[in-house]
């Protein structure tokens, strides 16, 4: 797009809340500051919207059983030329800094744009494993917008909830569910990443953990 590259963001410990850590769980990272603005929330959630509108919605594993409403940002023209910029700004190193990855070598494997609805039936997914290496989600509705909702890990039994524009990330192969969201609707951008030389090592470690 003509615009001069960005220098990537930093992060340290200081940049991180491990929300579970007390509980054994040490894994699981939350960003203390916003790794996505309001307007990028509000522009996700826009273009989203109107592309789930005219029916371009995806057919992503669980969205039969939950009635949710995502659609994959490869099929969003602004979503797209955004995380072309923001994955190796801000969500490589993030992953990089958590849990050793080179940021050189992480490529998508799929992001999708999900919206939860109170009011559509779609509250909620069930327990499962992402088929990654690493899973960023970051929240993209104001608070105030819906009730309920966030990450239940099994291991923990607990939810994380997290402010508009941060991020939460983890190994894929943990399992953990979209936890029921009460009112409202619910905006969530999914990230998932793998190594660009390795394909099947996310594979590998899910029937591990399996």
């Amino acid at each position: 797009d003509g615009a001069a590259p960005m220098e990537p963001w930093r992060f340290d410990d200081e940049s991180f809340a491990s929300p579970f850590a007390a509980c054994g769980l040490a894994g699981v990272h939350s960003t203390r500051a916003p790794v996505v603005s309001r307007a990028e929330c509000d522009a996700l959630i826009a273009e989203a919207s109107d592309a789930i509108t005219s029916g371009l919605s995806s057919s992503f594993t669980f969205t039969a059983a939950s009635r949710l409403g995502e659609v994959h940002a490869s099929d969003l023209p602004r979503a797209r030329v955004w995380l072309s910029r923001a994955l190796p700004e801000r969500f490589w190193p993030l992953l990089g800094s958590r849990f050793g990855a080179d940021p050189a070598r992480l490529v998508v494997y799929d992001c999708l744009v999900v919206r939860y609805s109170a009011a559509d039936g779609g509250v909620r997914q069930p327990v499962h494993r992402d088929a990654a290496l690493y899973t960023i989600n970051v929240p993209l509705s104001a608070p105030s917008s819906f009730e309920g909702g966030g990450t239940w890990f099994e291991l923990t039994r607990e939810v994380a909830r997290l402010e508009r524009g941060h991020a939460l990330a983890h190994a894929s192969e943990l399992r953990h569910a979209g936890h029921r969201l009460r009112a409202g609707e619910r905006w969530v951008l999914v990230l998932f990443a793998i190594v660009d030389d390795e394909p099947e090592l996310a594979r590998r470690l899910g029937e591990l953990a399996a």
